[in-house]
Order: structure tokens, then sequence, then C-alpha cells
């Protein structure tokens, strides 16, 4: 089961199912990182980047993100800040100890902009701070290669291709 999954978007990616996570833990302590210099992760017609795996100690990774979680600024929120939905977002996804399925949104495009307000930068920066620290529980270093790939079509929405253009 998904304990924590990390990714990021960008303007050329079709949607939140279509992008290779930078970060999962699996409840086994599995760790999957991506090598984001080695690939996309997203962006059509772009290879998938290289993966590496290790071990996690979950109650430490639990008790990071949980610290996070207890705080007002884990709240707030941080999506669509600048009312663009093609730009950026940092997206970390993560279930409860009853598996529950849980979203923290960023909107990391606006970060400098004037829309968004002060507690939304203290938001980011908390944000920010648990996704170091839990990438420095959660280290990798044998090479990891998929099993299953899944290729997904571009909804209509996606303002660089139609659905009926989109790249093979």
């Amino acid at each position: 089961m998904l304990v924590l999954r990390w990714q990021s978007t960008g303007g050329s990616c079709a949607d939140l199912h279509t992008l290779v996570p930078e970060l999962v833990v699996l409840d086994d302590g599995t760790v999957i990182r991506t090598d984001p210099d080695t690939g996309s992760l997203g962006q059509y017609c772009q290879p998938i980047p290289t993966f590496t795996a290790g071990r996690a100690d979950l109650a430490k990774v639990r008790q990071r993100l949980q610290d996070y979680l207890s705080t007002d600024l884990s709240r707030i929120d941080m999506a669509h800040v600048n009312g663009m939905y093609d730009d950026g977002l940092r997206v970390l996804q993560y279930a409860g100890q009853d598996r529950s399925r849980h979203v923290v949104i960023d909107d990391f495009q606006a970060f400098g902009s004037a829309e968004m307000v002060a507690a939304q930068r203290r938001g980011r920066a908390a944000l920010t701070a648990t996704i170091v620290d839990i990438q420095q529980l959660t280290p990798t270093s044998a090479a990891w290669t998929p099993s299953v790939v899944t290729v997904t079509k571009p909804a209509a929405w996606v303002p660089r291709y139609s659905s009926t253009d989109a790249p093979a």
C-alpha cells in the first residue's frame, strides 16, 4: 500500500495521472525515487527517468509526516493561488493510519507572486521542510526498473494538444 507519494507537475503535463512520482514510499518500507536528470517526470514525448530503490524506517517517515500534519500550516490552501490552472503544482499524497487517502497541493509557480499571502508562504516553507526531511529519511541506492508502465492519452482540456492530435 502507498504510504507517501511526492510529485511535481508542469504546464506541459497532461494531469496528475500521467506523472512519474519523484518519491514513493510503500508500507513494506520500500522507497522508489526518480532521477529527474535522466528523463521526464511526465512531459509529453519524453522518456521516463531512471529509478533507484531502497528501504526506509516507516516509523520515522510516518512520524515526520505526522509532525507536519499536526500543524495549522498543513491546512493552508496553497493550490491555484493565482487562478492559473496550467501552472506547476507540487503534490504530496499520503495514506493515514486508517488507510484513508489525503492530498496536499502547493502551487509552486506562484511562490513569488503577489497573490500568495504570507500564510501561504509559511505553509509552503513547512511543506518543503517536510519533504526535505522525508527525502533524507528515505535513502535509495539500488537501480530499480518498473515491471509495468501504463500509457495514457492526454485529456481533451490539455492546452498543448487536443485529444485527437496527442502524440503517439
